[in-house]
């Protein structure tokens, strides 16, 4: 959402191994649009905010997500 534009169904979902190795680049198929036959998978730049906020949940996140608000 913040600094990514993302829809916060699609942040809740954001999981670790989302993000490319070097940390550079958020991937991720967006869940409105994963239903549709001829989905695209979005790729956008991971910030500086968006490494700050990773960090600061990490030791809450359980099953892979990023933040500690879901689990399945």
């Amino acid at each position: 959402m913040l600094y990514t534009y993302m829809r916060p169904c699609d942040v809740i979902l954001f999981k670790k191994k989302d993000i490319s190795p070097d940390m550079k680049m958020i991937s991720y198929i967006p869940k409105k649009k994963a239903s549709n036959s001829g989905y695209k998978t979005a790729a956008l730049p991971c910030t500086k905010e968006v490494l700050e906020i990773m960090q600061k949940y990490e030791a809450e996140s359980v099953e892979g997500y990023i933040l500690p608000i879901y689990s399945k």
